[in-house]
């Protein structure tokens, strides 16, 4: 086994394969949300919704740069806000927000949003945040 990070880090299977990856993911978690009652789905939907622009935050701790700092934090913010009054208004419109959090995710690769962070990172956690979104749409809407 390799101690150089850099050969561990891009041995990692988000690494090699990240859209699969996190197609594999969303299997594993939509069918929760599928046998959940309504409530609770959309109560844990939302949670995790706050939670996940939380991640970026530590990204920006890692890169260093106070302006990516506060980008990242407020909007880890604004998505908390996001699911907490969709939540207490309207919680179909969490999985909305899960597709934008995937865009949001996109933006990433854009010069604009250059925060050092892993390579897959990007790829993986968008596929996700869009497919967990339309499943989490077609689960509250049809089931």
């Amino acid at each position: 086994m390799s101690n150089n990070p850099k050969k561990l880090h891009d041995s990692h299977i988000l690494a090699k394969h990240p859209l699969p990856a996190a197609g594999l993911l969303g299997l594993t978690t939509l069918p929760v949300h599928a046998v959940l009652p309504h409530d609770w789905s959309v109560s844990l939907a939302a949670f995790i919704l706050a939670l996940i622009g939380g991640v970026y935050i530590g990204f920006a701790v890692l890169d260093g740069r106070l302006s990516r700092l506060l980008l990242e934090t407020t909007a880890a913010v604004a998505f908390a806000i996001y699911a907490a009054v969709t939540f207490h208004n309207a919680p179909l419109w969490i999985a909305f927000g899960y597709i934008l959090h995937g865009l949001w995710d996109a933006a990433h690769h854009s010069p604009l949003f250059d925060v050092k962070m892993a390579r897959w990172w990007i790829p993986a956690c968008a596929a996700y945040d869009i497919a967990t979104g339309a499943g989490l749409f077609l689960i509250w809407t049809y089931f």
